[in-house]
């Protein structure tokens, strides 16, 4: 008797992303965001701390979409809102927005702070 088998592939689920205050492991680490993969182009990210500034969430999202993700979502405290991102459902005490990264990066690209000035 002969079992079939399912062909299987693994993918990271979760990932964290460090914002260093330098370099990698030599430096200060500044802050943290867990990154979950709901599917291959699409992240949910949580437990952010630390002082993240702008420049470093440009950074985050210049990395996120060279890896392939599209869109981005992130569950926040009932007013509070995430930057660039459309609200998409409202719950008692958290609501879930989403952002549309590659309109959310080519956006902030053209910005006169993203250019430094």
């Amino acid at each position: 008797m002969r079992i079939e088998t399912m062909p299987i592939s693994r993918d990271p689920l979760v990932e964290v992303i460090r914002v260093w205050d330098g370099l990698v492991g030599a430096s200060a680490r500044l802050g943290v965001v867990v990154v979950t993969y709901e599917y291959r182009d699409v992240v949910v990210l949580s437990a952010a701390s630390g002082p993240l500034s702008r420049a470093d969430m440009r950074e985050m999202g210049a990395d996120l979409l060279a890896a392939g993700v599209r869109v981005v979502r992130a569950w926040r405290a009932n007013g509070h809102r995430m930057p660039g991102a459309r609200l998409v459902e409202v719950g008692r005490r958290h609501s879930l927005w989403e952002m549309d990264l590659p309109a959310f990066m080519a956006r902030v690209a053209r910005s006169p702070a993203a250019r430094g000035h």
